[in-house]
């Protein structure tokens, strides 16, 4: 069933601040601009996702299993940091069923006013994507994403 476009008293379709059509189900458009107050750490549960096939290697000194803590950086970016780290070390991976991961991160898209979730392994070849999604609405990074690529994983992922 798809979702029905709100409509003006005009007639017209509504659009949000950001010019997205509006529906009758979305909440709170995502920023194009990074909000203040945001939390430094978000997680997810990694355990629905699995190893890709096209996964290997990667230049790591130690790995350790991902525990699914995102870790603030900068400008609106958590990287994938476990809970009990307070600095990335260089040469540290930390894995999902085995893959070293080479990209896991939460970022506010501030062209296509989104927030996006990427997780990639190491791999010889380009396409190494486990999961990406995107979440539309919410002045957080916490919410429900949409798969848009990847090998691995359910269709949703929720970052809390």
């Amino acid at each position: 069933m798809s979702k029905h476009l709100r409509r003006a008293s005009s007639g017209h379709l509504l659009r949000n601040t950001n010019g997205h059509l509006v529906n009758d189900c979305q909440l709170t458009p995502a920023p194009c601009l990074c909000p203040t107050s945001l939390a430094n750490s978000y997680a997810m549960q990694p355990a629905g996702l699995t190893a890709c096939a096209i996964c290997s290697g990667g230049s790591c000194s130690t790995t350790q299993s991902w525990d699914g803590t995102f870790q603030y950086l900068s400008n609106c970016t958590w990287l994938a940091l476990n809970s009990n780290y307070t600095t990335w070390t260089a040469g540290q991976c930390f894995n999902i069923d085995g893959a070293n991961l080479s990209t896991a991160q939460i970022e506010l898209n501030p062209y296509d006013c989104q927030w996006e979730l990427t997780l990639n392994c190491y791999s010889s070849s380009s396409d190494n994507t486990l999961w990406q999604g995107v979440k539309t609405t919410g002045n957080s990074p916490a919410g429900i994403y949409t798969k848009i690529l990847g090998c691995t994983g359910p269709n949703t992922l929720e970052v809390f």
